[in-house]
Parts: structure tokens; sequence; C-alpha cells
């Protein structure tokens, strides 16, 4: 068996860019609700 080695990269962030990301953690209206399933529906099509 042979070793193998693989670099990871990691790209530097800032804390605006994290807490942007925090942000898709919150409660969505009934409204964005729809228009995501919509939208996957659509992509998916059905």
């Amino acid at each position: 068996m042979e070793a193998t080695t693989q670099s990871t990269v990691i790209e530097p962030v800032t804390m605006s860019e994290v807490l942007a990301l925090a942000s898709w953690d919150r409660p969505r209206t009934n409204e964005e609700l729809r228009d995501f399933r919509s939208q996957r529906e659509a992509i998916i099509g059905l």
C-alpha cells in the first residue's frame, strides 16, 4: 500500500464573511420557504 499526501488549502476569511454565513441560520417566513420549495421543484422538474 502506498502512502499518499494531500495538501489542504485554507483560505483566509474575515469576521464579516463568517458573520454573513451565520445570517443563513435564522427563521424563515412562509413566503421564503414557499419560494425555496418552488425553486427546488423547478430545478428537479417536479
